[in-house]
C-alpha cells in the first residue's frame, strides 16, 4: 500500500497517473459500460497493476475459466501465471463451473456467506450485475452496499463491474449511489476505429489528479493504451 492507495502502477502506460496513483485504500469502485465497452480490459489492468505492486487479489469472473483468465490476460501481456500458483491471485470462476442456465437467485447471499474471499487487499468482481441480478432489489441493493462497506473497513477496496441496462434504474440508484469510485466507459466508432472513453462521474479520496475524461484503447500484446490526446 503507498500511503492510502493501492497503487496499480505499471511502467507501459500512464492510466495510474489518470486514475490518481491508484485505487484509495477503503472504497468501493463501480465500472459501468454495454456489453464489449471495456469495462472487462479496464478491470483485468488494475487487477494487473495490483498484483505487480504486490498486492493480494481476489478476482472473481462470470465468464472466465481458470485457463481463459491466462489465456485473455496473456493476449493482453498481462501475464498472471505466476500470481496464480504463489497465490497473490485467488481467482473463483463462476459461470463456467455452474453453467449459465442455473438460476442465479442466491448468488448475492452465497457471495456475502463467503467471507474468505474478501480476505485480500482487493476484490474484483466482473461482471457483478450478470452474478446477482436475480437477486437485487433496491433493499437488497442497499443490504449488498453495506456488506461491502463493512468490507473495505478493513482497510481494503473492492472493484465491481456491471453491464448498462442489466439492473432496473432503481437497483442502480440504490448502488452507484453507496459507491465511493464511479467510472462510466463508453464505446464508439469514428474515423474507421473504435474509440473508447473513461468518464469519472464520481471519485472520493483521490490522493492525487483524476482526468475526467481518459480515452483509452485495448490491444493485442499492448494492454489498456491511454490516449493522451483526450481532453481531461
Amino acid at each position: 500500500m503507498n500511503g492510502k492507495v493501492f497503487s496499480i502502477e505499471i511502467p507501459r502506460d500512464g492510466l495510474h497517473r489518470r486514475l490518481g496513483g491508484g485505487l484509495p485504500v477503503g472504497t468501493i469502485t463501480a465500472l459501468t459500460g454495454k456489453h464489449g465497452s471495456g469495462k472487462s480490459a479496464i478491470a483485468q489492468r488494475i487487477l494487473y497493476g495490483l498484483l505487480r505492486n504486490n498486492y493480494n487479489v481476489t478476482y472473481i469472473s462470470t465468464e472466465l475459466t481458470t485457463k481463459g483468465l491466462i489465456d485473455q490476460m496473456e493476449s493482453l501481456d498481462y501475464q498472471v501465471l505466476e500470481y496464480l500458483t504463489s497465490r497473490h491471485l485467488l481467482f473463483i470462476p463462476v459461470f463456467p463451473l455452474i453453467g449459465k442456465s442455473i438460476p442465479r437467485k442466491d448468488f448475492l447471499t452465497r457471495l456475502m456467506a463467503a467471507r474468505n474471499l474478501f480476505d485480500s487487499d482487493v476484490c474484483i468482481v466482473d461482471t457483478f450485475s450478470a452474478l446477482v441480478k436475480d437477486q437485487l432489489t433496491p433493499e437488497t441493493a442497499i443490504d449488498a452496499m453495506a456488506f461491502f462497506k463493512k468490507i473495505v473497513a478493513g482497510n481494503r477496496a473492492v472493484v465491481l463491474t456491471f453491464e448498462s441496462g442489466e439492473l432496473t434504474k432503481d437497483v442502480e440508484n440504490a448502488l452507484f449511489s453507496a459507491v465511493d469510485i464511479l467510472i462510466e466507459i463508453e464505446k464508439s466508432f469514428g474515423e474507421g476505429e473504435i474509440q473508447r472513453v473513461m468518464t469519472i462521474t464520481r471519485y472520493t479520496n483521490a490522493q492525487d489528479y483524476v482526468g475526467s475524461v481518459i480515452g483509452f484503447r485495448v490491444e493485442a500484446k499492448r494492454g489498456i493504451i491511454v490516449d493522451i490526446t483526450t481532453v481531461a
